[in-house]
């Protein structure tokens, strides 16, 4: 359940034109899903005996569990393309991804203030 979700991508225009069509859209999915994450979220919070805890809740430090397999359902862009786009999004500051967990999972977090999405709603 969500407030705003569909199946639409919102590309950020000045990721596309300083990035490229492949980053910007790695871009807008890794913020679709954290917009999920964060709907689901206070969906939840309303009304816990009423919804289901979410699978995936953003941690307080700002990160969020996002596998390639997602990604690349969301994008169409191959495997190989994503991590390329994780390269080139990290290398100009827009992510930061760090391995947690065992076994260890890439969880992101955003870093450019026009993506910004926070575990509390602000950004």
């Amino acid at each position: 359940m969500s407030l705003v979700h569909d199946d639409n991508l919102l590309v950020d225009k000045k990721i596309l034109k300083e990035h490229g069509y492949q980053v910007a859209l790695f871009m807008a999915a890794v913020r679709d899903v954290f917009l999920q994450a964060r709907d689901d979220y206070f969906i939840y919070c309303s009304n816990p005996e009423a919804h289901p805890r979410p699978e995936k809740v953003i941690s307080d430090d700002g990160f969020l569990e996002i596998t390639n397999d997602q990604l690349c359902e969301m994008t169409g862009l191959s495997d190989f393309q994503i991590m390329n786009c994780k390269k080139a999004a990290v290398s100009k500051g827009l992510l930061k991804i760090e391995r947690r967990g065992i076994p260890a999972r890439h969880h992101y977090r955003i870093l450019s203030p026009q993506q910004g999405v926070t575990p509390h709603g602000n950004g």
